[in-house]
Protein backbone atom coordinates (compact mmCIF):
# COMPACT_ATOMS: atom_id res chain seq x y z
CA UNK A 1 0.00 0.00 0.00
CA UNK A 2 1.34 3.48 -0.49
CA UNK A 3 1.35 5.94 1.49
CA UNK A 4 2.15 8.91 -0.37
CA UNK A 5 5.10 10.51 -0.38
CA UNK A 6 7.04 12.62 2.57
CA UNK A 7 7.86 16.87 1.88
CA UNK A 8 11.20 15.74 0.26
CA UNK A 9 9.56 13.62 -2.61
CA UNK A 10 10.32 10.27 -0.96
CA UNK A 11 7.52 7.13 -2.15
CA UNK A 12 6.29 5.97 1.54
CA UNK A 13 5.30 2.59 1.51
CA UNK A 14 3.77 -0.16 3.76
CA UNK A 15 3.35 -3.90 3.29
CA UNK A 16 0.43 -6.41 5.10
CA UNK A 17 -0.92 -9.55 4.75
CA UNK A 18 -4.64 -10.16 4.43
CA UNK A 19 -6.33 -13.09 6.10
CA UNK A 20 -9.84 -14.62 5.68
CA UNK A 21 -10.20 -16.98 6.82
CA UNK A 22 -13.86 -18.08 5.14
CA UNK A 23 -14.03 -19.77 1.72
CA UNK A 24 -15.66 -17.94 -1.18
CA UNK A 25 -19.30 -18.19 -1.76
CA UNK A 26 -21.02 -18.69 -5.02
CA UNK A 27 -23.70 -16.45 -5.43
CA UNK A 28 -25.06 -17.83 -9.24
CA UNK A 29 -24.69 -21.19 -9.52
CA UNK A 30 -26.92 -21.08 -12.50
CA UNK A 31 -24.26 -19.01 -14.74
CA UNK A 32 -22.89 -20.67 -17.25
CA UNK A 33 -26.45 -22.84 -17.89
CA UNK A 34 -27.75 -22.62 -20.98
CA UNK A 35 -30.28 -19.66 -20.36
CA UNK A 36 -27.99 -17.63 -17.58
CA UNK A 37 -24.42 -16.63 -18.56
CA UNK A 38 -21.37 -14.35 -18.08
CA UNK A 39 -22.87 -12.60 -14.98
CA UNK A 40 -20.95 -9.67 -14.60
CA UNK A 41 -20.45 -5.94 -12.83
CA UNK A 42 -20.10 -2.87 -14.35
CA UNK A 43 -17.40 0.25 -14.13
CA UNK A 44 -20.43 1.98 -13.05
CA UNK A 45 -22.14 -0.19 -10.79
CA UNK A 46 -21.53 1.44 -7.20
CA UNK A 47 -23.60 -0.68 -4.92
CA UNK A 48 -23.73 -4.26 -5.89
CA UNK A 49 -24.19 -5.62 -2.33
CA UNK A 50 -25.98 -4.12 0.55
CA UNK A 51 -26.08 -5.63 4.72
CA UNK A 52 -28.45 -4.81 7.01
CA UNK A 53 -27.88 -4.71 11.24
CA UNK A 54 -27.61 -8.43 11.37
CA UNK A 55 -25.21 -9.03 8.86
CA UNK A 56 -27.55 -10.46 6.06
CA UNK A 57 -27.20 -8.74 2.66
CA UNK A 58 -28.17 -8.79 -0.97
CA UNK A 59 -26.02 -8.76 -3.88
CA UNK A 60 -27.40 -7.95 -7.27
CA UNK A 61 -25.54 -8.04 -10.57
CA UNK A 62 -26.41 -8.23 -14.73
CA UNK A 63 -26.20 -12.26 -16.71
CA UNK A 64 -26.94 -12.30 -19.86
CA UNK A 65 -29.79 -14.60 -20.50
CA UNK A 66 -29.54 -16.30 -23.70
CA UNK A 67 -33.56 -17.08 -23.67
CA UNK A 68 -34.50 -13.85 -23.28
CA UNK A 69 -31.55 -12.86 -25.69
CA UNK A 70 -30.35 -10.07 -23.39
CA UNK A 71 -28.98 -8.37 -20.14
CA UNK A 72 -31.15 -8.92 -17.01
CA UNK A 73 -31.09 -7.95 -13.29
CA UNK A 74 -30.80 -10.52 -10.81
CA UNK A 75 -30.73 -10.49 -6.83
CA UNK A 76 -29.97 -13.31 -4.09
CA UNK A 77 -30.08 -12.93 -0.31
CA UNK A 78 -27.66 -13.94 2.13
CA UNK A 79 -27.39 -14.75 5.66
CA UNK A 80 -24.51 -13.47 7.63
CA UNK A 81 -22.59 -16.48 7.29
CA UNK A 82 -22.74 -16.71 3.84
CA UNK A 83 -25.72 -19.44 3.12
CA UNK A 84 -28.60 -18.27 1.20
CA UNK A 85 -30.96 -16.34 3.18
CA UNK A 86 -34.77 -17.49 3.41
CA UNK A 87 -37.82 -16.56 1.39
CA UNK A 88 -41.45 -17.59 1.40
CA UNK A 89 -42.72 -19.69 -1.67
CA UNK A 90 -46.23 -18.93 -2.70
CA UNK A 91 -48.32 -20.08 -4.78
CA UNK A 92 -50.51 -18.51 -7.56
CA UNK A 93 -53.20 -17.02 -5.04
CA UNK A 94 -50.93 -15.91 -2.73
CA UNK A 95 -50.71 -18.72 -0.09
CA UNK A 96 -47.90 -20.05 1.63
CA UNK A 97 -46.48 -22.97 0.74
CA UNK A 98 -43.35 -23.30 2.97
CA UNK A 99 -40.25 -21.53 3.11
CA UNK A 100 -36.90 -22.62 0.74
CA UNK A 101 -33.46 -21.13 0.56
CA UNK A 102 -32.96 -17.86 -1.70
CA UNK A 103 -32.72 -18.96 -5.25
CA UNK A 104 -31.25 -16.56 -7.87
CA UNK A 105 -34.38 -14.12 -8.52
CA UNK A 106 -35.17 -11.89 -11.46
CA UNK A 107 -35.60 -8.18 -10.05
CA UNK A 108 -38.08 -8.16 -12.13
CA UNK A 109 -39.62 -11.53 -13.08
CA UNK A 110 -42.87 -10.69 -14.88
CA UNK A 111 -43.60 -10.50 -18.45
CA UNK A 112 -43.78 -6.58 -18.47
CA UNK A 113 -40.21 -6.48 -18.53
CA UNK A 114 -39.11 -9.42 -20.09
CA UNK A 115 -38.10 -7.73 -23.49
CA UNK A 116 -36.47 -5.06 -21.67
CA UNK A 117 -32.34 -5.03 -21.18
CA UNK A 118 -31.22 -4.06 -17.93
CA UNK A 119 -28.11 -2.82 -16.35
CA UNK A 120 -25.71 -0.89 -13.62
CA UNK A 121 -27.75 -2.80 -10.57
CA UNK A 122 -27.32 -0.88 -7.56
CA UNK A 123 -29.07 -2.39 -3.89
CA UNK A 124 -29.43 -0.32 -0.33
CA UNK A 125 -31.38 -2.03 2.53
CA UNK A 126 -32.34 -0.47 6.19
CA UNK A 127 -31.33 -1.96 9.44
CA UNK A 128 -34.54 -4.46 9.26
CA UNK A 129 -33.51 -6.09 6.05
CA UNK A 130 -35.83 -4.07 3.93
CA UNK A 131 -34.28 -2.82 0.61
CA UNK A 132 -35.00 -1.14 -2.89
CA UNK A 133 -32.97 -2.09 -5.92
CA UNK A 134 -32.06 0.36 -8.79
CA UNK A 135 -31.06 -0.37 -12.76
CA UNK A 136 -31.02 1.13 -15.89
CA UNK A 137 -34.16 -0.05 -17.68
CA UNK A 138 -33.13 -0.03 -21.81
CA UNK A 139 -36.79 -0.12 -23.47
CA UNK A 140 -37.78 0.53 -27.08
CA UNK A 141 -34.01 2.64 -27.72
CA UNK A 142 -34.52 4.36 -24.29
CA UNK A 143 -32.48 4.35 -21.15
CA UNK A 144 -34.58 4.94 -18.03
CA UNK A 145 -33.76 4.46 -14.58
CA UNK A 146 -36.18 2.01 -12.40
CA UNK A 147 -36.65 0.88 -8.92
CA UNK A 148 -37.98 -1.83 -6.99
CA UNK A 149 -38.85 -2.30 -3.11
CA UNK A 150 -38.56 -5.18 -1.30
CA UNK A 151 -39.25 -6.90 2.39
CA UNK A 152 -36.81 -8.47 3.99
CA UNK A 153 -38.01 -11.48 3.91
CA UNK A 154 -39.96 -11.88 -0.20
CA UNK A 155 -42.60 -13.87 -1.08
CA UNK A 156 -42.02 -15.67 -4.45
CA UNK A 157 -43.81 -17.44 -7.14
CA UNK A 158 -43.22 -18.87 -10.46
CA UNK A 159 -44.50 -16.78 -12.74
CA UNK A 160 -46.76 -18.48 -15.26
CA UNK A 161 -45.51 -16.99 -18.74
CA UNK A 162 -41.88 -16.73 -18.11
CA UNK A 163 -41.22 -19.82 -15.47
CA UNK A 164 -39.02 -17.86 -13.70
CA UNK A 165 -39.04 -17.13 -10.12
CA UNK A 166 -40.81 -13.49 -9.41
CA UNK A 167 -41.21 -11.75 -5.73
CA UNK A 168 -44.87 -11.12 -5.18
CA UNK A 169 -45.52 -7.07 -3.51
CA UNK A 170 -44.49 -3.73 -5.05
CA UNK A 171 -44.30 -3.38 -8.58
CA UNK A 172 -41.28 -2.01 -10.10
CA UNK A 173 -41.26 2.02 -10.94
CA UNK A 174 -39.84 4.48 -13.00
CA UNK A 175 -37.64 7.14 -11.01
CA UNK A 176 -36.95 10.23 -13.60
CA UNK A 177 -39.29 12.29 -14.36
CA UNK A 178 -37.39 13.53 -17.37
CA UNK A 179 -37.21 11.11 -20.91
CA UNK A 180 -35.73 12.92 -23.30
CA UNK A 181 -31.84 12.26 -23.77
CA UNK A 182 -30.59 9.12 -21.30
CA UNK A 183 -31.10 8.19 -17.56
CA UNK A 184 -28.35 5.61 -17.01
CA UNK A 185 -25.78 4.54 -13.87
CA UNK A 186 -27.75 4.98 -10.53
CA UNK A 187 -27.08 4.35 -7.62
CA UNK A 188 -29.56 4.48 -4.44
CA UNK A 189 -28.92 4.68 -0.53
CA UNK A 190 -31.45 4.14 2.55
CA UNK A 191 -31.59 5.43 6.14
CA UNK A 192 -32.84 3.43 9.25
CA UNK A 193 -36.51 3.58 8.58
CA UNK A 194 -36.53 2.55 5.28
CA UNK A 195 -36.51 5.89 2.89
CA UNK A 196 -34.49 6.22 0.34
CA UNK A 197 -32.48 8.71 -2.21
CA UNK A 198 -31.92 7.45 -5.87
CA UNK A 199 -29.40 9.39 -7.63
CA UNK A 200 -28.73 8.88 -11.58
CA UNK A 201 -27.03 10.58 -14.46
CA UNK A 202 -28.94 12.31 -17.16
CA UNK A 203 -28.18 13.48 -20.25
CA UNK A 204 -28.67 17.44 -21.56
CA UNK A 205 -31.42 17.82 -19.28
CA UNK A 206 -29.35 20.64 -17.12
CA UNK A 207 -30.13 23.27 -20.35
CA UNK A 208 -33.77 22.01 -20.80
CA UNK A 209 -33.09 19.04 -23.49
CA UNK A 210 -30.04 21.14 -25.97
CA UNK A 211 -28.70 18.18 -27.31
CA UNK A 212 -24.51 18.60 -27.22
CA UNK A 213 -24.86 20.08 -23.32
CA UNK A 214 -23.29 16.82 -21.67
CA UNK A 215 -24.49 14.85 -18.95
CA UNK A 216 -25.93 16.25 -15.40
CA UNK A 217 -26.61 14.32 -12.08
CA UNK A 218 -29.82 13.90 -10.81
CA UNK A 219 -32.08 12.84 -7.53
CA UNK A 220 -34.76 11.83 -6.15
CA UNK A 221 -36.51 11.71 -2.37
CA UNK A 222 -38.88 8.43 -1.62
CA UNK A 223 -40.19 7.44 1.71
CA UNK A 224 -40.31 4.03 3.21
CA UNK A 225 -43.59 3.03 1.62
CA UNK A 226 -42.03 4.00 -1.71
CA UNK A 227 -43.82 7.18 -2.09
CA UNK A 228 -41.99 9.83 -4.27
CA UNK A 229 -41.78 13.24 -1.83
CA UNK A 230 -40.92 15.84 -4.60
CA UNK A 231 -39.98 15.73 -8.26
CA UNK A 232 -36.08 14.82 -9.33
CA UNK A 233 -33.89 17.91 -8.68
CA UNK A 234 -30.78 18.85 -9.99
CA UNK A 235 -27.62 17.88 -7.92
CA UNK A 236 -24.54 19.23 -9.75
CA UNK A 237 -23.99 22.94 -9.88
CA UNK A 238 -21.29 23.43 -12.07
CA UNK A 239 -22.88 22.52 -15.92
CA UNK A 240 -19.77 22.55 -18.30
CA UNK A 241 -18.44 19.45 -19.23
CA UNK A 242 -20.10 16.59 -18.20
CA UNK A 243 -21.23 15.11 -14.46
CA UNK A 244 -21.54 11.91 -14.30
CA UNK A 245 -21.11 8.05 -12.49
CA UNK A 246 -22.84 9.49 -9.14
CA UNK A 247 -22.56 7.62 -5.74
CA UNK A 248 -24.52 8.60 -2.74
CA UNK A 249 -24.29 7.59 0.84
CA UNK A 250 -27.00 8.34 4.20
CA UNK A 251 -26.82 8.51 7.23
CA UNK A 252 -29.58 6.83 9.82
CA UNK A 253 -31.10 9.66 10.04
CA UNK A 254 -31.66 10.46 6.78
CA UNK A 255 -29.36 12.83 5.87
CA UNK A 256 -27.22 12.32 2.76
CA UNK A 257 -24.35 13.34 0.47
CA UNK A 258 -23.68 12.84 -3.00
Amino acid sequence: QSLGTTPTGLNVTKTFEVSVDLPDIEVDSSAGSSNLTSATLHPETPNAVAVDADGDHVVVWTAYDSTAGHDRLYMRLFRADGTPGQVMRVNSLGQPLGLIDSPVIPVTGNAQFLGDVQRYGSVAIDPDGDFVVTWTNYRNGQAEIFARRFDARPSVTIDPITQNWNVVGDAAFQVNDYTRGVQKWSDVAMDREGNFVVTWTSYAQELNGNIGTGYGVYARRYDSEGQALAREFQVNVTTAGDQQTPSIAMAANGDDAL
